[in-house]
């Protein structure tokens, strides 16, 4: 019969998986960004003994700083596809706006940190400049590409569909074709949100990790799904 001693370490084990599930591969991928661990010409398990022995040694020596922040964007992608599906297009571009928000503004964070830009000056650059200026001129200061005129106007006009919804004016309008047409419009501005959202990824991908996220993702996600692989579950 289990103790109380018992279950506490069982617990206790079963959250520090579940914490390294999700802690390791962000940790590694500022690795990888900072150039302290490298994917080219290795197999998954090469890239594993190297996060794993840089991740010992930094522990060892206690020179391991890991900030954690909380990302709101894993939730808020699923719940702005469902909206789109059911119909609800304003509120869709209200998540849709919110989570390219949320993305940029990591993304601008984590240039910021690999360039060890203090966190107060991190968060007036956030904070004192609007979308237009993050990914253009803010981009070119920090030493990457600026988004594509293309991509910019995409993420501008679904940004206008949700600043519209959100300081709603109550219009007087009537039932008509001239709605209709509305809606219509905004429809299609919202079918521009998945490319977007590959776009972002892309940039992320190309900008920070020099084309090798993906990578370090699929050796790591290789190790945990090899783990879990005996309770038969489908992820």
């Amino acid at each position: 019969m289990a103790t109380a001693t018992d279950t506490f370490l069982h617990e206790r084990d079963e959250l520090l998986k579940e914490l390294g599930e999700v802690l390791v591969p962000q940790i590694a991928l500022r690795l990888l960004r900072d150039g302290d661990v490298s994917t080219e010409g290795k197999t998954n398990d090469q890239i594993r003994a190297d996060v794993t022995l840089f991740l010992r040694e930094a522990i060892k020596k206690k020179t391991l700083n890991v900030s954690i922040a909380i990302d709101h964007a894993i939730e808020l992608l699923p719940e702005a596809r469902r909206l789109l599906r059911n119909g609800k297009n304003e509120l869709s571009a209200v998540y849709f706006a919110t989570y390219f928000e949320h993305s940029l503004n990591w993304l601008i964070f984590q240039i910021c940190e690999s360039k060890k830009i203090n966190a107060a000056t991190i968060k007036q650059v956030l904070r004192d400049t609007n979308m237009r200026a993050k990914c253009t001129w803010v981009m070119t200061l920090l030493g990457h590409k600026p988004f594509s005129k293309e991509k910019l106007r995409a993420l501008e006009e679904i940004a206008e569909v949700r600043n519209a919804f959100i300081h709603y004016k109550w219009p007087l309008t009537e039932l008509s074709e001239k709605e209709s047409k509305a809606h219509g419009q905004i429809l299609v501005k919202l079918r521009k949100a998945e490319s977007l959202v590959r776009y972002l990824r892309e940039f992320e991908n190309d900008q920070l990790y020099k084309g090798r996220g993906r990578r370090l993702r699929k050796a790591l996600k290789t190790s945990s799904s090899a783990t879990t692989q005996p309770k038969n579950s489908k992820r």
